[in-house]
């Protein structure tokens, strides 16, 4: 039997409450992380120009092994940043965490099991919806992600009018 690793529970209470329970696993989060930097332009450039290297130095190894050492730097960006993604993971406990949201007409409330958080719409910057995901940003970084996958396509349209009544859906 198939048991979801991500568990959303979205319901409407009285006077516009939704109430989300969330939680995603290292394996989700290493596939957002990972999709999210092989789109990067500069982290494209990067592995494009240490594999240039690398075979440049293979293609005339004469040149020395400065070319071979610096592509291998340049290809060790994407794959320590992959590989660092489990102790990102660990740490922070919006993610790792199951975490309830309460979303309201005046704030966004995030409890975890070590954690409280509260959030004016304001301090809300914007909600990126992507094909998987909700990304629920403040500044520029991402507070918080919901995976759309374990939401019926009703819900997860509830959702989206929600965010965009707000203002916040780009």
């Amino acid at each position: 039997m198939y048991k979801p690793s991500f568990f959303i529970y979205l319901s409407k209470h009285h006077q516009d409450i939704m109430t989300i329970l969330s939680h995603i696993t290292l394996k989700e989060y290493r596939r957002f992380i990972i999709s999210k930097l092989m789109k990067s332009p500069s982290v494209i450039f990067i592995s494009l120009v240490g594999l240039a290297l690398v075979i440049y130095y293979f293609a005339d190894p004469q040149f020395g092994l400065f070319y071979l050492f610096a592509g291998v730097l340049f290809l060790s960006y994407p794959i320590i940043t992959i590989s660092s993604t489990g102790k990102a993971y660990k740490r922070n406990k919006r993610i790792h965490e199951k975490i309830t949201f309460q979303l309201n007409n005046e704030s966004l409330e995030l409890s975890g099991q070590t954690f409280t958080s509260s959030y004016q719409w304001d301090q809300i910057k914007k909600v990126v919806e992507t094909k998987k995901y909700f990304l629920i940003h403040a500044g520029i970084t991402v507070l918080t992600m919901i995976n759309k996958a374990q939401i019926d396509e009703v819900r997860v349209s509830e959702f989206r009018k929600f965010f965009y009544e707000k203002g916040k859906l780009r």
